[in-house]
């Protein structure tokens, strides 16, 4: 059974719509780590705070994934 990873991503004012532009793409790769699916969602109620969910068989995969360069670079920007 898949397990889910929650990261919840706080963000500053002004820069928000641009994040969530950002990180889509990096989210979105996360099935060439074993994912078998993900989400980005933007709260309602406090727009500065963004949720990704993965879904991983294996926890080796989700390191793989947030250890990756791709993650690195997503984190550094």
């Amino acid at each position: 059974m898949a397990k889910a990873v929650e990261i919840a991503w706080n963000l500053t004012p002004f820069r928000s719509d641009e994040f969530v532009a950002r990180l889509t793409p990096y989210a979105e790769r996360v099935i060439n780590y074993g994912a078998t699916g993900y989400l980005v969602v933007r709260q309602a109620d406090d727009e500065l705070i963004v949720k990704q969910y993965a879904w991983f068989e294996d926890k080796a995969d989700w390191d793989r994934y947030w250890k990756s360069d791709l993650m690195k670079e997503c984190r550094a920007e």
